[in-house]
């Protein structure tokens, strides 16, 4: 398993594009140890977001092995000591720990702990985004708008903060942002 050091995501030194880990800032013994970068595909899921978010359109390193599932990231992530993953963090396991990362040398490492991703803080968070297909007039048909608010509300963020090993609820000032543009788009 890899030190708990923190890395950078900074193109010049990110997982992606480095194949040593003492490019990534480790020392000893990892300075020539190679990396084992694990992920889902990047045409799909968070793959796809970071290659368009965060790493500008640059694919992921061909050296990536893929798997379908974070669950089947993260089974080898805890077998493999060379081994590096992104992953939706409730799929970690008690053999994995996750690395704090900054996103160049002079930015701060954070761990993705609930306070800093609730406070849209994370490099490398994300939403999880509902779809629906709006009517010709291009407006949502009524159930389906008030299942967004309803998902939006107090009562809905309560809901997915009650649900263990799920995600994370929005705060509430990001929930009152996303209902204004739910009403904003009729």
């Amino acid at each position: 398993m890899i030190p708990s050091s923190p890395i950078s995501i900074a193109r010049r030194a990110s997982p992606a594009a480095s194949s040593r880990w003492g490019q990534l800032g480790l020392g000893g013994d990892w300075v020539a140890r190679r990396i084992h970068p694990v992920g889902t595909p990047e045409d799909v899921g968070f793959g796809s977001y970071l290659v368009q978010e965060k790493f500008d359109g640059l694919p992921l390193t061909p050296s990536l092995t893929f798997r379908p599932v974070s669950a089947e990231v993260m089974k080898i992530v805890g077998t493999d000591v060379g081994a590096i993953a992104y992953s939706a963090i409730n799929f970690a396991t008690a053999d994995t720990r996750e690395v704090p990362i900054s996103t160049g040398p002079e930015g701060s490492a954070l761990a993705a702990t609930e306070t800093i991703v609730m406070r849209d803080r994370y490099p490398l968070d994300r939403f999880i985004y509902f779809y629906a297909l709006p009517r010709p007039d291009g407006r949502l048909e009524p159930w389906i708008r008030e299942y967004f608010h309803l998902a939006l509300s107090r009562e809905g963020q309560e809901i997915v903060a009650a649900e263990p090993d799920s995600f994370l609820p929005l705060s509430a000032a990001r929930a009152a942002v996303e209902r204004r543009l739910l009403d904003a788009a009729g």
